[in-house]
């Protein structure tokens, strides 16, 4: 068994539990062992590799935008995506990139209708990349049509022009700073780009930084700007803390279409979700940093702005 028949589940079920996506990798036979119930530990670990399976492929589904897990409207769940042409320029042509609800019978259809080649490329603990070469958007908007697929164009572009900065003010909620001397808490370096074991009395004594506090699994992220303390999503704290120290992280090389960020300054979900739909792949990890590929120079300097990079 392997990522792209959890997918398929999810498609046949279409929303579920945190604890029956869990239970569905293991029956699927989709081995590691699962050793953490921190839905929160993906933000901070070294490296992607690091965390259990489950949060890898749950990570990577939403990625592809495949699914959606711990939303407003569930907050305790996952809910598959609808499916979805996600179409971008690509060389001389254009593609268009298979994401969401993949059922055999849609998989059928595109098949039987498409007339142009679909690439399939097996990824590592994640579902196959389906894709769609034409010459012509409108090729692959009258597939979407017939396949009974929603059809997107300008994918990226439009993703990214939906994603506010990271110094936005919808991404800050003054909160106070936990009670009590229970918690362990870290102060994020942007030197080390790691986090630095600080006592509770020190944040309090601090009027800038990024803190993590923890007591048994439960983690909490605030910021300290202005003499004020914010919770807030910690991959958005930490570039806020770069930018507040003027520190770049970020690099492009648009002869070779590379993006890359350290792997421990991970871009905020919507972010890393466009970076990614650039190729279809999910980013690989070289010397210490994310590898994406096939980002376009409007789309790299559209997500550096947004990471205020």
């Amino acid at each position: 068994m392997n990522p792209n028949d959890l997918l398929l589940w999810m498609a046949a079920k279409k929303s579920g539990t945190w604890s029956r996506y869990r239970a569905a990798i293991d029956e699927l036979q989709i081995s590691e062992e699962l050793n953490s119930d921190d839905e929160d530990l993906e933000e901070d670990v070294p490296d992607d590799t690091s965390l259990p399976l489950h949060h890898r492929l749950k990570l990577n589904l939403e990625r592809l935008g495949h699914a959606e897990f711990f939303r407003k409207d569930f907050e305790s769940g996952w809910r598959v995506v609808p499916p979805i042409l996600a179409c971008g320029s690509r060389g001389m042509g254009v593609s268009g990139i298979l994401c969401g609800a993949r059922t055999d019978d849609i998989l059928d259809k595109v098949s039987e209708i498409s007339s142009s080649p679909i690439s399939v490329t097996e990824q590592t603990e994640c579902p196959d990349r389906i894709e769609i070469v034409a010459e012509e958007l409108s090729y692959l908007e009258q597939l979407a049509i017939s396949s009974g697929l929603y059809f997107q164009p300008d994918a990226v572009d439009m993703l990214l022009a939906s994603i506010p900065p990271i110094d936005n003010w919808q991404y800050l909620a003054q909160a106070e700073l936990p009670f009590g001397e229970d918690w362990e808490a870290h102060r994020f370096s942007t030197e080390s780009l790691g986090w630095l074991s600080v006592t509770v009395s020190e944040v309090r004594a601090t009027s800038l930084g990024l803190y993590r506090f923890r007591i048994g699994h439960r983690l909490e992220y605030y910021a300290g700007l202005r003499g004020k303390t914010y919770k807030i999503p910690v991959q958005v704290g930490k570039y806020l803390l770069l930018r507040r120290r003027r520190k770049h992280v970020v690099a492009y090389n648009s002869d070779t279409q590379v993006f890359s960020v350290p792997v421990t300054c991970r871009p905020p979900l919507l972010v890393d979700r466009a970076l990614t739909l650039c190729s279809g792949l999910v980013p690989c990890i070289e010397g210490g940093r994310l590898i994406y590929t096939n980002v376009s120079r409007s789309a790299a300097m559209t997500a550096k702005n947004l990471l205020r990079q």
